[in-house]
């Protein structure tokens, strides 16, 4: 009988660097889709409930930093629309050891993401989901991208 010694592990390095390049690819697919939606909804009006149960609509407005108090001037205070847009973006740490990729959205300066994104914590603008709606768009453009490169 003969004996084939085959060592798996470049095989397995090839691989998996091409796996973690098409989900690379499917994530860009979701920041796509997830700019253009809150792009969207950042234009719309916001419905806001208030404490005694009324419902308003009104545009989210935009503000500089606060002008007075005790964060006054602070550049985190700041809510621009253009600004969270730009940044949902795919993270990926390219090392040997890491098989992450991440669709991430706000940074120091847009904290609230979370905020617009789920609609927590008395955030008056309303939920403006973008990224949850963004994935179930693209899942079929997604697992095209995954199993035909």
């Amino acid at each position: 009988m003969a004996e084939i010694k085959w060592n798996t592990q470049e095989f397995e390095k090839m691989c998996i660097g091409v796996g973690m390049d098409r989900l690379e690819s499917a994530a860009k697919i979701v920041r796509d889709n997830g700019r253009r939606i809150l792009s969207k909804k950042l234009t719309g009006m916001t419905t806001i409930r208030k404490e005694n149960g009324d419902v308003v609509k009104r545009p989210w407005t935009e503000h500089g930093p606060y002008k007075s108090g005790k964060y006054e001037g602070l550049a985190w205070t700041e809510r621009y629309k253009k600004e969270m847009v730009k940044t949902i973006r795919v993270v990926r740490k390219n090392d040997n050891n890491s098989r992450n990729v991440w669709i991430m959205m706000g940074n120091w300066k847009t904290w609230w993401a979370i905020q617009m994104e789920y609609g927590h914590g008395g955030w008056h603008g309303g939920s403006k989901g973008a990224l949850r709606p963004a994935l179930r768009e693209a899942a079929s453009a997604m697992q095209n991208v995954i199993e035909n490169g």
